[in-house]
């Protein structure tokens, strides 16, 4: 499962199975179920005991299932073990501010699998959400090879901050958060707004193509109507796949004729333009 090609995960109310049913036409890559903030304290056991039938009901999509844990420890830990046991696909660690604690899952989630002798999901994803987190966000990406991606939550990361999430705020931690993941390979979902504001789709699209400048790939979705602006924010546009084809084009030709310079369209092309062009084509 690779995570770089996921360019939007729609979150789906694990107890609400009425929602189960569409979960898998409205054109996201992946489906994360919630344990954490869409639950109310009273209802985390209910939300747990969910887990295992609203995977079996979602297998059929053929989505990859994500499920979002407590951060509290106690909370994590009970968590963790009902993702093993429900067979999801990955793993989201919210509001990581240490590299411990992705280590410390990763440990829980093979020592529960073990126990229960089946696999352990097969990646974790670290959210970035707190000041500490972003200033930790180089060690937490580098802290354990079952981690994949590193997000950023610019609502909680705002609320820490005591601050409204605008764009001032958000900027420098959400491209921290980027540049840290791309340092150690992992994809990067998030977004330097608020996802919150459901009814303004076009200041969505506008946050998203923002964010995919700053070196995000895609990002959650909490409402269906929002998967098809962050799939097109998200995606190369048409200019952009003409121009790769176009270097990697012009690159062969010069390797073909023995050229060490290489011209397109009144620019010099480097080697690093082609290995973009080769990334964005993939």
């Amino acid at each position: 499962m690779d995570l770089h090609r996921i360019r939007t995960a729609l979150f789906v109310p694990v107890l609400e199975p009425r929602f189960f049913a569409r979960a898998g036409e409205r054109g996201a890559d992946a489906l994360i179920l919630d344990l954490e903030d869409a639950i109310a304290p009273q209802r985390k056991a209910e939300a747990r005991r969910a887990l295992a039938p609203a995977v079996a009901a979602l297998r059929a999509t053929g989505l990859p299932l994500f499920a979002r844990v407590n951060a509290e420890a106690e909370l994590c830990e009970v968590d963790l073990v009902a993702c093993v046991a429900a067979g999801v696909d990955a793993v989201m660690l919210p509001k990581v501010e240490s590299p411990d604690t992705v280590q410390a899952a990763r440990a829980a989630l093979e020592r529960h699998a073990q126990a229960l002798g089946v696999a352990a999901p097969g990646a974790l994803v670290a959210l970035i959400e707190t000041p500490r987190g972003v200033l930790r966000a180089d060690a937490i990406a580098a802290a354990d090879p079952g981690l994949r991606a590193l997000g950023f939550g610019a609502e909680d990361y705002a609320a820490a901050m005591g601050r409204a999430p605008e764009r001032e705020l958000l900027l420098p931690a959400a491209a921290r958060v980027a540049m840290c993941a791309a340092a150690e390979g992992l994809a990067c979902w998030g977004l330097a707004a608020s996802i919150a504001e459901l009814d303004e789709l076009e200041s969505l699209a506008q946050a998203a193509r923002l964010s995919r400048r700053l070196g995000f790939g895609g990002s959650p979705a909490v409402h269906p109507a929002q998967v098809p602006v962050l799939r097109r924010a998200f995606a190369p546009t048409d200019d952009e796949l003409a121009h790769a084809r176009g270097v990697l084009a012009a690159y062969a030709a010069a390797e073909a004729d023995g050229s060490g310079a290489l011209r397109l369209q009144g620019r010099m092309i480097d080697r690093p333009m082609v290995e973009r062009a080769r990334r964005l084509l993939a």
